[in-house]
């Protein structure tokens, strides 16, 4: 993987953050392809995109402050640090050029063995967020290998400084601000959906494990896509015999339709070749489930630089995040 080039440093301290302005260029696709493949794991395959060796971003630049003097469209990318569980804990946060104050937020979750800069050249959310004017925040979870806990606080707590601290900002919309991931990222969002309902109008989910998630008991409705392939070798479609198939994908999405107060039967059409969309709806307080099911998908981030093994995406799993999270909006701003 190629390193970013090193820009101009400049350093400002504020509130126990520091923000990295980094060049708003991205590398050529032939720089995309990960440098090499961590060691198997019982989660991740040793030939799979998602098992990529933590790569850090390289050489960390501490730089001026976001929104700058021009506003919040800088175009750059910037690196933030937050200070969580006594730990320091950072995201790269992409924002597009010309951003208009305002703008919906988007956290995007790596899976294992990865990092946030790999997870913005391998998702093409930024791609996507240039075009519709939305920031991504790309979080790194700790460890090497790095995951996501999903069943301990710290990760929950990240996630919440790191949403409070850009909506300070006065950039983003504390109303339209979602969270998305893959595979053990993804485990991690559907987590944030459940406990940081106050403060997340939708999530999605895409190829995520949900085995050993905690109770789930969100404080409003939370919109929520879930996008698997029924073919996935490391979450599998229908859970694993050996756990009482506790991962169960549709019996996850089924649990979001009772807690959304959804009508039971779904609607249901080909979205596209081997990807069947079921929606439910209408839900409470507007929001809404669905699910689509990518027959004969294993497990992979459709439409992923470089691409996942396994049969051609027909859909995109970045735009299909942004037309699912496009409408929703929580209903007042969050307190606090």
């Amino acid at each position: 993987m190629s390193r970013l080039p090193r820009p101009l440093l400049v350093t400002i301290l504020a509130a126990g953050v520091v923000l990295a302005v980094l060049p708003a260029r991205h590398p050529p696709a032939t720089a995309l392809q990960p440098a090499g493949h961590a060691p198997a794991t019982a989660l991740q395959p040793a030939r799979h995109a998602l098992a990529t060796a933590f790569q850090p971003a390289g050489p960390r630049a501490p730089a001026a402050a976001w929104p700058g003097r021009h506003g919040c469209g800088g175009g750059a990318d910037l690196t933030v640090e937050v200070r969580s569980g006594g730990r320091r804990r950072v995201a790269l946060v992409h924002v597009p050029r010309g951003v208009r104050r305002g703008a919906p937020l988007m956290m995007a979750l790596h899976g294992a063995h990865a990092d946030g800069p790999f997870m913005a050249r391998y998702s093409g959310l930024s791609r996507v967020a240039d075009r519709a004017g939305f920031v991504v925040a790309y979080p790194s979870s700790l460890g090497r290998p790095a995951f996501w806990d999903l069943t301990g606080p710290g990760d929950v707590a990240f996630g919440r400084r790191l949403v409070d601290r850009l909506w300070r900002t006065g950039c983003v919309d504390t109303r339209r601000t979602y969270a998305v991931g893959v595979s053990n990222g993804g485990g991690m969002t559907a987590r944030l959906g459940c406990e940081l309902s106050s403060r997340l109008a939708g999530i999605v989910v895409v190829a995520g494990g949900f085995r050993s998630l905690p109770a789930c008991a969100p404080d409003r409705p939370v919109s929520v896509l879930e996008i698997h392939g029924t073919d996935d070798q490391v979450v599998p479609y229908a859970g694993r015999a050996d756990d009482g198939f506790a991962g169960d994908v549709r019996a996850w999405v089924d649990g979001w339709v009772r807690r959304d107060g959804c009508l039971p039967q779904p609607r249901e059409r080909l979205l596209a070749p081997r990807a069947e969309q079921l929606a439910w709806g209408p839900c409470a307080q507007g929001s809404a489930v669905e699910h689509i099911v990518l027959q004969g998908g294993q497990h992979a981030w459709p439409g992923a630089t470089p691409p996942d093994p396994g049969p051609r995406a027909s859909i995109s799993a970045a735009a299909q995040a942004w037309r699912f999270l496009r409408s929703r909006r929580l209903a007042h701003a969050p307190a606090g």
